[in-house]
């Protein structure tokens, strides 16, 4: 399922501004960013996004409502959802490895409208914490990543009717 996946890699962006920097300056490149496009409309996205996260039993934490925040200031970037949530028995042991790991979990998926298409988004989570040195999580950060893949594919694309 992961090459229905298009992987944008930020860390040349953020070399180029590193350079110069000091040595206090974090080494961490930027995460791979996972995207699906989706064949529906925002509001189906969402909803069908809202519904996968229910059928898995993970808590959502919160949705952040980017769009009517920029609205809020006279500006307009479309339609922008960032959703956050996880399961505490997965990020757990990742946060006993690597306390620094609570600035990356929980997990992450944003919805967005650009030009008439809706995409879906999030961080490639091996890529992430391993940038923090934990190395011996592979198992447990393959269950994750397989999870967030269906989510996503399942958000963005309606089940065939039988």
């Amino acid at each position: 399922m992961a090459s229905t996946f298009s992987k944008l890699s930020t860390a040349g962006l953020v070399a180029s501004a590193l350079v110069g920097c000091g040595p206090e300056t974090s080494t961490l490149a930027a995460p791979t960013v996972l995207t699906v496009t989706s064949t529906e409309t925002f509001d189906a996205t969402e909803n069908r996004l809202r519904n996968s996260l229910t059928a898995r039993k993970l808590k959502l934490f919160t949705v952040v409502d980017h769009g009517e925040g920029a609205k809020s200031v006279g500006e307009d970037i479309g339609r922008s959802k960032l959703f956050i949530f996880g399961n505490p028995k997965a990020g757990t042991p990742l946060m006993i490895a690597e306390p620094k790991l609570g600035l990356e979990l929980p997990m992450k998926i944003l919805i967005h409208e650009a030009q008439g298409e809706v995409h879906l988004h999030r961080s490639d989570v091996a890529t992430t914490v391993r940038q923090y040195g934990v190395i011996d999580q592979d198992k447990r950060l393959g269950k994750i990543n397989e999870t967030l893949d269906s989510i996503m594919t399942e958000a963005a694309q309606p089940k065939p009717a039988l």
